[in-house]
């Protein structure tokens, strides 16, 4: 881009000397193969400064399409983090209300996803304490392999009191 500043500016100034100099009548000739163009030079400058303009729009246009997909992905990426809050908001609230299949089945499926530290540590609790309650034995065995698999102390799984919110909207 730079380039074609120096160059358009170089052209331009070329032209003003051959202007003011009297090197010329004010007239541009352009030798293209066996073809020869005359342009005034009041034409030559417009048509460079209009070149560079529309140059100028083709090259950002160029640029948004080349991006649009890192700009896909992040917004797969919220979408999936959305997913995420959601899914623990509705487990937790599975929970609270006794519904403790659901919350299981929910931390179960949360397993799946990239989660922070804070996140796996609430679900793993949500899911341990549900499997529990709700006598459901196989969902307790994942439970407690997912645990093993994060290499997680078991007994900071076992009551809710450190729950912070600042866990669940976390960006």
């Amino acid at each position: 881009m730079k380039l074609l500043v120096k160059l358009i500016i170089l052209f331009a100034f070329a032209s003003l000397i051959g202007y003011i100099f009297v090197v010329s009548d004010g007239h541009i000739t352009i030798y293209m193969g066996v073809y020869r163009y005359d342009l005034s030079l009041l034409l030559f400058v417009f048509f460079l400064i209009v070149g560079y303009i529309l140059f100028t729009i083709l090259i950002k246009i160029i640029f948004k399409i080349i991006a649009i997909p890192r700009l896909v992905k992040n917004q797969l990426q919220k979408r999936i983090k959305f997913k995420i809050t959601k899914m623990l908001f509705t487990a937790m609230n599975a929970y609270m209300d006794g519904d403790y299949k659901k919350a299981t089945k929910l931390a179960l499926t949360m397993f799946k996803y990239d989660l922070s530290l804070d996140q796996r540590i609430l679900v793993v609790k949500i899911g341990y304490l549900s499997s529990q309650l709700a006598n459901l034995d196989v969902e307790y065995a994942k439970i407690k392999q997912q645990i093993a698999d994060y290499k997680l102390n078991l007994n900071q799984f076992i009551d809710f009191s450190d729950i912070q919110i600042k866990v669940l909207s976390k960006k």
